[in-house]
This record gives structure tokens, C-alpha cells and sequence, in this order.
């Protein structure tokens, strides 16, 4: 019953939902490539289906979200002064943000562009590319964060230790975005395995978002 009710509370926020359709998302093309593959046309054409449906979902559910950055960026700009060895951490976060928000800015333009609310396929197409390119700038600065974090730390207590390890988890996390963000911005990756780091962070960050419904 309580699995039940943390199931209940996860898919209640946005961030559950997101990481819900996201680990769709990417399985969906991992597995459309590898039956493309096996020459299994039909149904790789169905596994590409759900996973652009649901990239377009997951559009929709970062509506507003701009809104929470902007005031964690005041936020984290209030309290930079006050931090003493890891005042580059908090820069790299506050950098890491500012260009999370700008790629929900250039995601939203994309969206109205699929939707043909705006009917411009070129700049549909730039806004597809400039989304890939400020998230390579999200997932690298977010990789900095964490291994910073982790050079910084000197308390080696049982509960640092922990923190330490989710920290690496999270970085793990990053890196597999990072590697997707750079291959979709260059098309040096195969889609394949785009779709399989994807859903590797996609599912450390499902695990995530269960470890804090309570």
C-alpha cells in the first residue's frame, strides 16, 4: 500500500510525469533502431511513434517550469556571496540553470512550430537545434557542479558518504545527458545508443524523483 500511494504521489507532480514519459521516450527509439535493425519495419515505425508522442508530451509538461528557474536563479545569485570553497559549485549551478532556462525558452518556440502554430520550417528546424545545444550546455555544466562537489568534499562521516554516492549517481545521470545532447546537436551518435544512455539517466532520474515522493 505504501509503494501504492509513493506510485500516486509521483505521478501527482509534473517532474513524475516528465521522467515517467521521458524513460517511454527513449526506450522507444532505442527499440525502434534495433528493430529497424532486424528489419522489423512495422514495428520500429511504432516504437518511433511513441517515442515522438512523447517528446511532444513531455513539451507540453515543461510549460511554467521557466518560472521555478527564474527564482531559483535569483535565489542561488542572493547566496553565492555567502559561500566560501564552493563558490564555483554554486556558479556552475547558476550557469547550468540559466541555460536550462533558455532551452525551455527555444523548446517552447520548437513546440508551437510542431504544432504549426508558428509555421516556419526553418525556424522550426534552428529551434530543434538550438534546444539540443543549450541542453549540451545544461548537462555540461551540471556534470561540473557534481565533480566539483565531489573534489570539494572533505568530511568522510557515514552520512557525507552517502551524500557523496548520490552525488556520483547524479553525475552518472549528467554524463549519459551530456553524451545524448551532444549527439543529437552533432549526429556523431547513433540514434541507438542516444536512445539507450537515454533511458539509463531517464531511469536514474525516475529513481530520483521516487526517493523524494513522500
Amino acid at each position: 500500500m505504501q509503494k501504492f500511494q509513493k506510485i500516486v504521489i509521483l505521478l501527482s507532480k509534473t517532474s513524475g510525469r516528465d521522467k515517467s514519459c521521458r524513460i517511454l521516450q527513449y526506450f522507444g527509439k532505442y527499440l525502434a533502431e534495433q528493430l529497424k535493425e532486424l528489419k522489423q519495419d512495422d514495428a520500429s515505425q511504432r516504437c518511433k511513434a511513441l517515442s515522438s508522442n512523447m517528446s511532444m508530451t513531455r513539451k507540453v509538461l515543461r510549460f511554467g517550469r521557466t518560472i521555478g528557474i527564474i527564482l531559483t536563479i535569483i535565489k542561488q545569485l542572493q547566496t553565492i556571496n555567502n559561500q566560501k570553497n564552493d563558490k564555483s559549485i554554486m556558479a556552475s549551478k547558476i550557469l547550468m540553470n540559466l541555460s536550462c532556462f533558455l532551452y525551455f525558452i527555444v523548446d517552447h518556440v520548437h513546440w508551437l512550430c510542431k504544432v504549426q502554430v508558428i509555421q516556419d520550417k526553418n525556424l522550426e528546424s534552428r529551434a530543434d537545434y538550438y534546444s539540443d545545444f543549450l541542453w549540451c550546455f545544461e548537462a555540461f555544466f551540471d556534470c561540473i557542479a557534481s565533480i566539483l562537489d565531489i573534489l570539494y568534499s572533505k568530511e568522510k562521516d557515514e552520512q557525507e558518504k552517502k551524500r557523496l554516492l548520490q552525488v556520483k549517481i547524479d553525475l552518472f545521470r549528467a554524463f549519459m545527458d551530456l553524451l545524448c545532447a551532444y549527439g543529437f546537436t552533432t549526429g556523431k551518435i547513433p540514434q541507438k545508443w542516444i536512445g539507450f544512455m537515454g533511458t539509463l539517466s531517464s531511469l536514474i532520474g525516475l529513481k530520483q524523483q521516487w526517493d523524494l515522493a513522500v
